[in-house]
C-alpha cells in the first residue's frame, strides 16, 4: 500500500485509475492501521497457532485435566470451574457420559461456564 499498489483492492485501484487520483499518505496510513486491526482481531478469535487454540479449549474437552486458568476464563468463572471440577460425582458423570451431554446437563448448575 505505500507504494501506491493497490491489485489486492481492485475497486480502489479502478476507481483511482479512472478518476485519475491519487491518495494522500495520510488515508493510506489509516487504511493501514484499519487492515492491521482487523488482522489482530482475526488472530484473537482465530489463532494462527493450533497450540494456542488447544490449549485454550483444553478445559472443554476435559476439565478435569487442566490446572491453569485458560486466558479466556475470568476469575469468576475459574473458581466456578474450579467447585466443577473438584466436585467427584460430577467427575464420574463425565466418565460416562458424551461430552456434549456432561456439558449440557451441567449448564443449570454452571451456567458462567456454559455460555
Amino acid at each position: 500500500m505505500r507504494s501506491n499498489e493497490f491489485d489486492c483492492f481492485l475497486t480502489i485501484k479502478y476507481f483511482l485509475e479512472e478518476e485519475g487520483v491519487e491518495i494522500n499518505e495520510v488515508f493510506i496510513e489509516e487504511m493501514i492501521q484499519h487492515l492491521t486491526g482487523l488482522n489482530e482481531g482475526f488472530n484473537q478469535y482465530f489463532p494462527n497457532d493450533q497450540q494456542v487454540k488447544y490449549k485454550n479449549e483444553l478445559w472443554i474437552k476435559n476439565p478435569f485435566i487442566v490446572n491453569t486458568r485458560p486466558p479466556a476464563m475470568s476469575v469468576k468463572e475459574y473458581e466456578t470451574f474450579i467447585e466443577l471440577t473438584s466436585d467427584s460425582s460430577l467427575q464420574e458423570k463425565f466418565k460416562t457420559m458424551p461430552l456434549a451431554e456432561f456439558w449440557c446437563s451441567s449448564k443449570d448448575e454452571n451456567p458462567q461456564l456454559s455460555q
